[in-house]
Parts: C-alpha cells; sequence; structure tokens
C-alpha cells in the first residue's frame, strides 16, 4: 500500500488505515491485500473471522470512519474493475477457442 514513487511515503489509504481500531484495520487490509480483491468469504477465512464479523468490522468503519470507509471502497471498486477486466478477457478467449473447435470440426465432416 506504499507509493511507487517514493517507497518511504505512506498513501493517504495507509495513513487513514493506521487510524482505525486493530480489528477493523485488519479486516480492511485483508480485504486490500490482493490485487484482484478478494470476496468477503475469503477475508473471513484468511482472517479466521465468521463472515458476520467482516460484516460487522466494515459496517462499523463505514458508520465511524466515512472517510476512511470512501477511500477502501474506491480502491476495492479499482481491484472489482481489474478483475472483471480479466474474466471478459477469458470469456472471450474460451468463446473464440469454442467456436473456432466447432469451425474445424464442420470441416472434418
Amino acid at each position: 500500500m506504499k507509493s511507487t514513487s517514493d517507497p518511504d511515503r505512506p498513501t493517504p489509504l495507509a495513513r487513514l488505515l493506521r487510524t482505525l481500531p486493530p480489528g477493523r484495520r485488519r479486516v480492511a487490509i485483508a480485504l486490500l491485500a490482493h490485487s484482484d480483491g478478494r470476496t468477503y468469504p475469503a477475508v473471513a477465512a484468511k482472517l479466521g473471522l465468521h463472515l458476520g464479523t467482516v460484516h460487522q468490522h466494515l459496517r462499523r468503519i463505514r458508520l465511524r470512519h466515512p472517510q476512511v470507509y470512501a477511500m477502501v471502497m474506491a480502491e476495492r471498486a479499482r481491484q472489482l474493475a481489474e478483475r472483471h477486466e480479466g474474466a471478459v478477457q477469458r470469456a472471450a478467449a474460451h468463446s473464440e477457442a469454442w467456436h473456432r473447435k466447432q469451425a474445424r470440426r464442420r470441416l472434418y465432416f
């Protein structure tokens, strides 16, 4: 979560995450840890928490630290958009391979 331009200078999101209590910070960091956007059940499993506990921590962040929540969700939206783009590309490649296979089958028979 550090800036790539200056490794010694934390990003605004990293600074805001430091203001959270340890439990909430742990959940927020685990949610953003993977660049492909982890699911809530995956975060719960990684941290050894119940899924409801993860939701409760996020709810508390949303209600008590709205600026932090907005930045966390903006980063999460960016991650999920990247994940979606990858899924669309994989689906297109799969579809293209399927159609190519069907064309070869028609040519063969």
